[in-house]
């Protein structure tokens, strides 16, 4: 049993990443936007939900880095590029559980920062690898105002509902 319950949130996680590629496709005309892709950022979100409430686990680690490279091979093209900035905003939400361990604005923003840091680091590394005109990463600066509006829309649903999973389900905190 020990063995199903170690695999849950890494599915949930898996789960949300496929999501996330296709509701952000679903989602963006509707936003009237497209040329770019709205993100719906459900992976961002989880991820650091997971690091805020049981980061302190280096089994976290190794699946924040499994799921950048399933990442990279879907939706970058590029390997190393989510593995990276995943790892790096996993870090980023365990140094906030540390710091503010219950203060939940300090949580939202941390989210919110890593989704806009996120979406600019990739555009900077995109042009960098020469995948992206400079134009076109200016031209997507709306895009990341509405995705970190979205997120953080997303972020006070996923805290509740998250907190509610792991009081109905307490052995998560134990993984």
């Amino acid at each position: 049993m020990h063995r199903v319950k170690k695999w849950v949130l890494p599915l949930l996680l898996l789960l949300c990443l496929i999501l996330d590629g296709v509701l952000s496709k679903s989602i963006s005309p509707l936003l009237g936007n497209n040329t770019f892709i709205v993100s719906t950022q459900f992976y961002l979100i989880f991820q650091s939900l997971i690091a805020f409430y049981n980061g302190n686990n280096t089994y976290w680690l190794y699946v924040i880095v499994g799921m950048g490279l399933i990442s990279d091979v879907f939706y970058s093209g590029i390997i190393g590029i989510n593995t990276f900035l995943y790892a790096v905003v996993f870090y980023l939400g365990q140094i906030n559980a540390k710091r503010f361990p219950d203060i939940k604005l300090a949580r939202g923003f941390v989210t919110l920062l890593s989704s806009v840091g996120y979406q600019l680091s990739l555009g900077i590394l995109l042009v960098i690898f020469r995948i992206q005109t400079n134009t076109g990463f200016v031209s997507g600066i709306p895009t990341v105002i509405k995705t970190a509006m979205l997120t953080t829309i997303l972020f006070v649903i996923f805290d509740r509902l998250f907190i509610l999973y792991i009081q109905k389900y307490p052995f998560i905190k134990s993984i």
